[in-house]
């Protein structure tokens, strides 16, 4: 390939062919990305800008442009537009890599563009250096994947099309006037941790009269966890003074009224914190929203006098 420069003489231009130096050349840093820990629970994007620094040398030009084409990558990558980091073969985590630092851009090739270029100025000793930025996005809502690390590689070709020196208009990316410079390695790494989110509803039984039947009442636990990662939820006692996980108690001024919360609909698992023979409940994580149910019931017992009664619950999820 060959390369255009205009020299100047007095007044006239005149142009020369010329092929490019064959002592010059740019070289590059390696991208190497290790992104934040992932969360598929909180449900928020992650992003990440890094650079590569391209040193150039023995280049018979004032400026030179160098082009960056990214390619799909190695996990079965359909495009640019459609990247993956993978965990084995357990999983595949879906990334991308974007010219510009509002992530709206995917970075491509010739045959999928658009490319990211960076041009380097170069001193009367032929010499210079640049930065090219490069941003990586990993999108929100990816609730299926599972805990570990997930990796991928790529190759990105560069290519250095050279600046008419002087007039100083830049030959755009992608034109016959270019030098093939090698490739660059990107590896990238995520890794996706256990986590979990908790939420309840509360239990009323409502307005009541005598105590002599028992009553019953509903609420429910959601909980979000990893996909694969087993957890805990655990209930407390209750806030009320003298409660304990075996006889937990709703309270108004000094009068109490005995309840329980149970893990199952027939009411004989007692739920509770893993002591005092109340286990906790125990399940595993899909990465979606997991609701449990919490049945509830007031045994027969003296009606106390009337007022609201009260507890508080404090639900707990491990993992």
């Amino acid at each position: 390939m060959r390369a255009i420069w205009r020299w100047l003489a007095g007044l006239a231009v005149v142009m020369a062919w010329q092929s490019a130096s064959a002592d010059g050349l740019c070289t590059f840093s390696p991208i190497n990305i290790v992104l934040p820990s992932v969360s598929t629970v909180n449900g928020s994007a992650i992003t990440v800008a890094a650079s590569t620094t391209i040193n150039c040398s023995g280049l018979p030009v004032g400026n030179v442009r160098v082009c960056l084409q990214i390619g799909a990558g190695s996990n079965y990558d359909a495009a640019p537009a459609t990247r993956y980091m993978a965990n084995g073969n357990i999983g595949q985590m879906q990334y991308n890599i974007y010219t510009d630092p509002s992530y709206s851009t995917v970075w491509g090739t010739y045959a999928n563009p658009p490319v990211g270029y960076t041009d380097v100025t170069l001193s009367n000793l032929l010499t210079g250096s640049g930065t090219l930025p490069i941003y990586f996005k990993i999108p929100a809502n990816q609730t299926g994947l599972t805990q570990g690390t997930y990796t991928a590689s790529l190759t990105a070709n560069t290519v250095a099309t050279y600046v008419q020196w002087l007039l100083n208009v830049a030959h755009p990316c992608n034109t016959t006037i270019e030098n093939n410079l090698g490739t660059v390695p990107i590896t990238i790494s995520a890794t996706v941790i256990a986590d979990c989110s908790i939420t309840t509803s509360n239990i009323a039984f409502g307005n009541q009269g005598l105590l002599n039947t028992a009553l019953t009442a509903n609420g429910a636990i959601s909980v979000q966890c990893t996909n694969g990662s087993p957890y805990t939820i655990a209930l407390d006692k209750g806030t009320t003074t003298g409660s304990t996980l075996l006889d937990r108690q709703l309270k108004s001024g000094s009068n109490i009224v005995h309840y329980q919360l149970y893990s199952d609909a027939a009411r004989t698992t007692v739920w509770g914190d893993g002591t005092s023979g109340a286990p906790t409940l125990g399940k595993t994580g899909s990465g979606a929203i997991q609701n449990w149910p919490v049945y509830a019931r007031i045994p027969v017992q003296t009606t106390p006098a009337t007022g609201t009664y009260t507890d508080t619950i404090t639900a707990t999820v491990s993992f």
